[in-house]
């Protein structure tokens, strides 16, 4: 389990968004701050199971959850009266196979999920303004960590979780001792497209060394002048075969199920989804 964690600030600020004055501005929460000793059950099943009561079944489910719930919450903080023109929540799903040059099988295919969330911006808000404290897997940078927020997830580190859990099944059934050089790495990175650009971060784990970090590529120019967009990737392998009774369209339904249960209230929001690869 992940120890010694500290809450630094729950401070609350005030940010003027759609040319807001003091009268009439929005307080959207500060960032809270917790420090923590790295731990590799972070990225393990196992430990992350531990860590968030999450089984790995679900985790698919979680990562569209926690993304929908962070689009949605922008759009609450940032646009409350917005009318659906304005707000808007799509997402789609994509089942695509990648190569796993490490496995001793024939067939080196491997399924995946690419789960991709966008929320409208029209005002071209700045957002991930500080990626390294985001992705700093020794400190906790959150909005909504220790934080009683509507929908939002309760432990406010999904994006750098995303990644441990990529590459927890992509290396779960793979003997560690035979690592060389900590070779078997996740290749697939989170993807993050806003204010005119794209980022994509990937997971760099050394189990020599007990330590894993962000790794940056370069940023890319992504015409995203109105919109966020958080692509998240996560194997599939291991999750369908500890759940042989449930399939690829279980999964499916499962995201599309919580999809569906969320729009529902939010009337003053336009929801879409779609899927591609299921059939």
């Amino acid at each position: 389990m992940i120890q010694d964690r500290h809450v630094d600030s729950q401070d609350k600020i005030t940010k003027k968004v759609n040319g807001g004055t003091d009268s009439n501005s929005i307080r959207i929460p500060a960032a809270v701050w917790t420090t923590t000793k790295q731990s590799m059950s972070y990225v393990t099943v196992r430990g992350i199971e531990s860590d968030t009561s999450w089984p790995v079944q679900e985790w698919p489910k979680q990562c569209a959850r926690e993304k929908i719930s962070n689009a949605y919450d922008f759009l609450r903080d940032y646009y409350p009266d917005g009318t659906r023109e304005i707000r808007k929540i799509a997402v789609f799903l994509k089942l695509d196979s990648i190569l796993d040059e490490y496995s001793s099988d024939e067939d080196k295919e491997r399924t995946v999920i690419r789960i991709t969330v966008r929320n409208s911006n029209i005002d071209n808000i700045p957002v991930f303004e500080n990626l390294e404290a985001i992705f700093n897997y020794t400190q906790f940078h959150s909005t909504k960590r220790n934080q009683h927020r509507e929908i939002s997830g309760a432990l406010g580190d999904y994006l750098k979780r995303s990644l441990g859990m990529g590459y927890a099944l992509w290396t779960n059934n793979f003997n560690r001792e035979s690592l060389t050089a900590n070779s078997k790495q996740w290749p697939e990175p989170i993807i993050l497209r806003y204010n005119g650009q794209e980022r994509r971060i990937k997971l760099e784990v050394d189990w020599d060394n007990q330590a894993y970090g962000p790794k940056y590529e370069p940023i890319r120019r992504y015409h995203a002048p109105d919109f966020t967009e958080v692509q998240v990737t996560l194997p599939l392998d291991y999750i369908l075969k500890i759940n042989p009774d449930h399939g690829k369209e279980w999964i499916l339904d499962e995201i599309r199920g919580y999809f569906n249960r969320n729009k529902i209230g939010n009337t003053n929001t336009e929801f879409s989804f779609s899927a591609e690869g299921f059939d």
